[in-house]
């Protein structure tokens, strides 16, 4: 392009008239509406738009869709064509309009029943265009001599179809030097010629111009075949003049069609789901207060003080919480007095002891009578000194004011670590005539593992560590508590997490609450949604470069109407809450990963992003990120290189900011004539 016409288009873009409405919504309102006549080629376009607006526009549910597409699965004949109107005899013209609608019906429906019917139906239309095609071409009816319509409705369908293309080839110079005049047709015309030559057909686009249909589907299909540049987005702009004030019948769906090229499904935020967790652990509290293993199941101790440990993440004030320790107080008193009697020190005693510690729900005169009991009584039963018992003990007494250097502590810690084998512990069986050690074992291992890593250096823990990671135990609550656990070390575990659905076994609840206290959920997102949620809002407008803040911020008030606080900052900062667009070098110390789940950015060793594993190359690159905090929007903009600004310029100054989509956008420029300047021609945009 030389530089008056690029200078000409760069003066439209920015004076360009742009609506705040959402085209898609207001279009795909009337098409769902719109009465299809009797006729198949009408009824053919109607679901032909309605699904590919499918899951873009709140407009829209899945059953307005299938109402259409199944009326007009009712419509086809028995030979597997379709006729002018139900029940007419099948010609092909009809049965190619009906082909190319179901052609976009079947990708959007994941019912499997659905897409079986709309397949079954695809097999037996193609089979009867097949059988109608004579020598070079297809005619009206079977066996009718080949007409240029219906050839080129005919190969149209094949092609959207995927299917052989060895009919469409045979028929294609009946078709190649003859661009037709009805701009759907044109449009097919379009779609045929650049699969079987290649390259886009720019005099037939030329020919789409002038009223609102053929804009509608020149856009159409520059977005199916190269996707989004600014041209297009001109085109799209213009289009919007008309939603109040169209005269061609067809420009509802013909918009919804190209409208829905760069919209996307609305990505809301997923439910708080540590919230969510403990919501379900507090409602399957059992009457007496305590939680059993599965729920419904008898209350234990064990499982009872890992729930109330995860409920101090929840809400320790809850009054589940508060029902939990009463149960615990019991269990405590009960086996207080069993203790005293046997002078065993039993497991139930002591995880009822420490819940109370940590709850705070001792008094000082209970805290020294605990702290004599424990010392004064032997740390197992009746088959032996127990690793699990002993670890709970050393545990309880460091809570009780117990110094770690104390002789009974340093002795039973010496202990514990003799005990291992094979990088785990399990349980001692005496007799009189033999004793046997049971070990390793689940889930001894996992909590001893869990109260000496506090108390033991890492090194000597480093075959226990092993020892989990590569023998994984099978129940799915210790995995979790393992991953917690190597989490709190310092280490990454290397365990395969299943996460599964809360609401069946509170112990694995507990586990997930502390799972996602440490390991928050990544989010996902895509740029339609964020840039749709600041359309009309306000947002701050985080940058070091007070110009490229700028830059942005005016784009996104004339193009949005977003209304833009702008803040400079030192240091590179994601806020947690709220809404903000972030304007920082690709080079920062910013891991967007941590805000949206499909995307990674990373600096290659020359210097260059690199996006997902893709090295973006140019003189100046602006990328353009969706993200999400806590409960708002984030829109992150990364730039390196020379003459980011212009590029933001282009950009967020242009009505191609309403139209971006994707998982992020990617502006590379070169600067092909080597004179500093940023023009339209030397960028390349892409969408991921």
């Amino acid at each position: 392009m030389k530089r008056p016409v690029v200078l000409m288009l760069l003066l439209l873009i920015i004076a360009a008239p742009v609506s705040a409405v959402d085209m898609l919504d207001i279009s795909s309102k009337i098409v769902k509406t719109y009465p299809d006549e009797g006729e198949t080629k009408t009824l053919s376009l109607i679901v032909m738009a309605l699904s590919q607006a499918l899951n873009k526009t709140p407009s829209l549910t899945p059953d307005d869709v299938w109402n259409r597409v199944e009326e007009l699965l009712s419509w086809q004949n028995s030979d597997g064509g379709w006729g002018y109107f139900y029940g007419s005899v099948s010609s092909v013209p009809d049965t190619s309009y009906a082909l190319i609608a179901l052609s976009k019906a079947i990708k959007v429906f994941g019912d499997v029943k659905k897409k079986e019917k709309i397949r079954i139906a695809i097999i037996r239309g193609v089979s009867y265009l097949e059988k109608a095609f004579n020598k070079d071409g297809w005619g009206y009816l079977p066996g009718m001599r080949p007409d240029y319509r219906s050839t080129l409705l005919a190969s149209a369908a094949l092609v959207m179809l995927n299917e052989d293309l060895y009919l469409v080839k045979k028929a294609y110079p009946m078709l190649k030097d003859k661009i037709p005049d009805d701009p759907y047709l044109t449009y097919l015309w379009i779609v045929i010629t650049s699969k079987i030559e290649g390259g886009i057909p720019n005099e037939a686009l030329n020919k789409l111009q002038g009223n609102e249909a053929k804009l509608a589907l020149k856009a159409y299909a520059l977005l199916e075949l190269k996707g989004l540049d600014f041209q297009t987005a001109l085109i799209l702009a213009d289009l919007e003049k008309y939603k109040d004030n169209w005269t061609n019948k067809y420009y509802p769906i013909y918009a919804t069609m190209a409208f829905s090229m760069v919209s996307e499904r609305v990505i809301n935020p997923t439910e708080d789901k540590l919230k969510a967790t403990c919501s379900v652990l507090e409602s399957s509290q059992n009457p007496d207060g305590g939680w059993g293993v599965y729920v419904g199941s008898p209350s234990s101790p064990s499982v009872t003080y890992f729930v109330l440990d995860s409920l101090k993440i929840c809400n320790p004030m809850s009054p589940a919480s508060k029902k939990g320790l009463e149960y615990m107080r019991k269990i405590y008193e009960s086996e207080e007095e069993k203790v005293m009697v046997d002078q065993y020190l039993t497991q139930r005693y002591l995880f009822a002891l420490l819940a109370l510690l940590e709850y705070k729900n001792l008094t000082n005169i209970e805290k020294e009578k605990a702290k004599s009991l424990i010392m004064s009584t032997f740390w197992g039963d009746m088959f032996g000194k127990q690793p699990l018992t002993t670890a709970l003990a050393i545990k309880a007494l460091i809570m009780l004011g117990v110094p770690k250097t104390e002789k009974i502590i340093q002795e039973n810690i010496k202990w514990l670590l003799s005990m291992k084998k094979n990088g785990g512990w399990g349980f001692t069986f005496e007799t009189f005539l033999n004793k046997w050690y049971f070990a390793p074992l689940y889930p001894e291992t996992t909590i001893i593992l869990g109260i000496l890593k506090d108390f033991v250096p890492k090194e000597q823990l480093a075959d226990v560590i092993s020892y989990v990671e590569t023998n994984p135990p099978d129940q799915a609550w210790e995995v979790l508590y393992i991953y917690s656990i190597l989490k709190s070390m310092g280490i990454e575990p290397k365990l395969n997490v299943c996460i599964e659905s809360p609401g069946k076994s509170p112990l694995y609840d507990a586990f997930l609450v502390r799972y996602y206290s440490i390991n928050p959920e990544v989010p996902r997102v895509n740029l339609y949604t964020v840039l749709s949620n600041l359309k009309n809002s306000s947002v701050e407008l985080r940058s070091f470069d007070a110009g490229m803040a700028r830059v942005i911020a005016d784009g996104m008030k004339d193009i949005l109407y977003t209304n833009v606080s702008v803040k400079l900052t030192k240091l590179p900062e994601v806020p947690e809450y709220g809404n903000y667009v972030l304007v920082y070098p690709v080079t920062v110390n910013v891991d967007i990963s941590r805000y949206n789940s499909d995307v990674v950015i990373t600096t290659s060793t020359s210097g260059y992003p690199v996006i997902n594993g893709m090295p973006v190359y140019g003189d100046g690159v602006l990328l353009i990120v969706p993200g999400r905090n806590r409960n708002g929007e984030l829109l992150f903009v990364l730039y390196a290189g020379k003459g980011y600004k212009d590029i933001a310029n282009l950009i967020f100054n242009s009505p191609i900011l309403k139209y971006l989509h994707g998982k992020a956008v990617i502006a590379s420029w070169v600067d092909e004539n080597r004179d500093g300047r940023v023009e339209i021609d030397e960028l390349n945009v892409r969408f991921l």
